[in-house]
């Protein structure tokens, strides 16, 4: 099964609030929010001899907030050395890793793993987001947004509970898809690593999975951190992509 061209019969998912673009030849990027957050581009698809201009395309739409680059092996032959070449520097290694999913994963759905449904654990997932990626806090108002598209959208978010109430240990979202479901965002509290945590949302993603009746969950891993804990849960490397982060702004 050629899961990277199912995968992208569908739109990446992406930063709330940034805009989404395409072109023809099957590139994909973000426009960033009003704050420069969500500035990416996801795929690079167009011909080698046009990837000056499109540079050119890539000032203009960006401006001051140049997008991060994720380089997979179904880019541009050339893009890395054309990233170089404007200032972008090389990030980390991620994999992509999937997993099909079978009807008995259902059962999977750990004791200590929640449904985040209330404003005041959301709020506790975006303070450890914030401890874990340096994400910014969104604002009430995003929140109040984020919480109606994973109640009624599909988009889920779950969560381990700390003590006291409504303190977050680790979370993880995931998104369904035409024929697959995305896991994103999984993270632990450095406090609270080891534990197996991460291994409990993981399973609680592909139990719910398991209920959409999508037949694969895939996720992006970083090489040294949560692609172990996948490879353990049943998860196979499909590609390899590094990231690409854009030059520093001059004053």
């Amino acid at each position: 099964m050629d899961y990277v061209a199912i995968m992208e019969n569908d739109d990446p998912e992406i930063w709330p609030g940034s805009t989404p673009w395409r072109d023809d030849a099957g590139s994909f990027g973000t426009l960033p929010d009003a704050r420069g957050f969500g500035s990416a581009m996801h795929r690079v698809r167009v011909k080698p001899d046009t990837l000056e201009s499109f540079w050119d395309w890539v000032l203009k739409a960006y401006g001051s907030h140049l997008p991060y680059v994720s380089v997979s092996p179904r880019e541009t032959p050339g893009l890395e050395t054309w990233l170089e070449r404007h200032g972008y520097t090389q990030g980390e290694r991620e994999a992509l890793l999937v997993r099909d999913v079978f009807s008995e994963d259902r059962d999977w759905f750990p004791d200590r793993v929640q449904m985040v449904t209330d404003l005041k654990v959301l709020a506790s997932v975006y303070a450890l987001d914030q401890v874990v990626f340096d994400d910014p806090i969104p604002t009430l108002q995003e929140m109040e947004a984020e919480l109606v598209r994973m109640t009624y959208g599909l988009r889920r978010l779950f969560a381990v509970p700390g003590n006291p109430a409504p303190v977050v240990l680790a979370a993880g979202g995931l998104s369904r898809f035409s024929e697959w479901a995305y896991l994103w965002g999984g993270e632990t509290h450095p406090d609270h690593r080891g534990k197996g945590l991460y291994g409990d949302l993981i399973k609680a993603r592909v139990a719910m999975a398991a209920q959409w009746g999508v037949s694969f969950v895939a996720v992006h891993a970083n090489e040294e951190t949560s692609c172990p804990i996948l490879l353990r849960h049943g998860f196979q490397i499909v590609e390899w992509r590094h990231s690409y982060h854009p030059p520093v702004p001059s004053a």
